[in-house]
């Protein structure tokens, strides 16, 4: 694990209380300026009174092409200044900005999926083949290693048991397929587990 700073900065003081507006600034450096950076806005309430309130972070658009969060996140940064809470909470409507304001998937500077680079053992389960999948499992859930993920079902083969397929790793279910029809390498559920940044 790196112990370097992060090179992400920004104006904000995450310690202040009260309410404040700004940037991440994203360092960037291309053809028109070799020191650049881009420029992601957020929003800060802040109460924070002790040491042990809590703080919240709610962000949207790691794919670029998927409005409900972000639009979700500008109402709420809208009604921010009239909340009372207690701790802070931390809103970036449009974490992956590039691809948000290309409307893309992947970010249009170097198609990265912002959804693939975050840190922390992740463990992803995949549709061995086609066919209809059935997960045995719900979003948040706690998992481990050989529990039972989910069945898939071959439609070709009707008279056969379904596929059962085991989760991989430990974790958290972050992602979620429903009952739904898919492809050999479809990505049918996503787990977390905690990592330590320090």
């Amino acid at each position: 694990m790196s112990s370097l700073a992060s090179l992400i900065a920004t104006d904000i003081d995450y310690e202040r209380p009260g309410f404040q507006t700004g940037m991440l600034r994203l360092p960037w450096s291309h053809d028109r300026s070799a020191y650049g950076h881009i420029p992601i806005p957020l929003v800060v309430l802040s109460t924070l009174k002790v040491d042990d309130d809590p703080t919240v972070l709610l962000t949207g658009g790691n794919h670029g092409d998927e409005y409900e969060g972000p639009v979700a996140l500008m109402k709420l940064m809208q009604r921010l200044p009239t909340l009372d809470i207690r701790g802070r909470l931390i809103v970036i409507p449009g974490l992956n900005f590039p691809a948000f304001t290309n409307g893309s998937r992947t970010s249009p500077i170097d198609g990265g999926n912002l959804n693939r680079l975050f840190a922390g053992a992740r463990h992803y389960v995949y549709a061995l083949h086609f066919g209809v999948f059935e997960p045995a499992f719900a979003l948040n859930d706690d998992v481990r290693a050989g529990q039972l993920a989910g069945r898939l079902f071959d439609p070709h083969e009707q008279w056969r048991a379904p596929r059962e397929i085991a989760f991989r790793g430990d974790g958290y279910v972050m992602c979620v397929r429903t009952v739904a029809r898919v492809e050999a390498g479809d990505c049918i559920a996503l787990l977390a587990s905690e990592t330590s940044l320090a």
